[in-house]
């Protein structure tokens, strides 16, 4: 899909920012640059010169009911189109890769190979979304556009971004000596060697109340903490002792 000036985003199992791939548009197969790509969704973002095109507006999000069309390319078939419907508007999900969105689509189009990384639109030509890969094959699962673009706006950074990996083990309880920020949080009950955690300083009988200010009451507030990130950077993780004392590290970003 274009997205920017000669800036498509497409779907990839794993790619490097400088890697060349050649990506097949309107006027043949041309060579593309990774600019970053994002683990936690698989989408990557590629700088290619002179792709032609241009990128579409962005539709508001649909009703059950409405039709769209999904626009493909799979090689070597060519172009493809198929009309549906809208058959579901959800709400907060987890992708596989582990990001959480906030909405997603499905239509009564069953998928089909090579139609992963295609566009869905609306039947007046605005963007609604991207096809993602799903487990099963009889269900189309569609990225609104809006958290395509949020994505892309991070990749391009030129930087790879997933989710962190810290290197503890840790299990919620209620702190023995509660804080003005927090009476719950995660007890560490592990560190592995040479992780990013034993680097920075963590050990096992600390707790973790948050990371980047955000509270960590249990393993899954941990977990989002850490999507979205990106290797190279540093994140503070506030850590409190048995006495209550409350210190903030900052941690180095591996990503997973």
């Amino acid at each position: 899909m274009i997205i920017g000036t000669d800036e498509v985003i497409t779907i990839a199992r794993s790619a490097e920012p400088g890697e060349h791939v050649p990506v097949h548009g309107p006027g043949g197969s041309v060579d593309g640059t990774v600019v970053g790509f994002d683990a936690a969704s698989g989408l990557a973002l590629l700088r290619v010169p002179g792709i032609g095109g241009k990128s579409l507006p962005a539709a508001k999000p649909p009703a059950v009911g409405e039709l769209a069309v999904t626009v493909s390319c799979p090689i070597p078939l060519g172009h493809e189109a198929r009309l549906s419907m809208i058959r579901c508007v959800g709400g907060e999900t987890r992708l596989p890769g582990g990001r959480l969105i906030d909405a997603y689509y499905q239509t009564d189009d069953a998928r089909h190979r090579g139609f992963s990384g295609s566009v869905l639109l609306s039947v007046t030509g605005s963007v609604l979304g991207i096809v993602m890969p799903t487990r099963r094959r009889e269900e189309s699962f569609v990225l609104p556009v809006d958290a395509v673009v949020r994505i892309a706006d991070q990749l391009r950074s030129g930087r790879n971004i997933g989710i962190g990996y810290l290197g503890v083990n840790t299990a919620p309880v209620v702190l023995p000596v509660p804080s003005e920020n927090a009476a719950t949080g995660l007890l560490i009950t592990g560190v592995e060697e040479g992780s990013p955690a034993k680097r920075a300083g963590l050990t096992v009988g600390q707790f973790i109340t948050a990371v980047a200010g955000i509270p960590t009451p249990s393993v899954e507030a941990l977990h989002d903490s850490l999507v979205g990130l990106t290797s190279g950077q540093t994140i503070d993780v506030s850590v409190a002792a048995q006495d209550g004392s409350v210190r903030t590290l900052a941690v180095p970003v591996v990503l997973r």
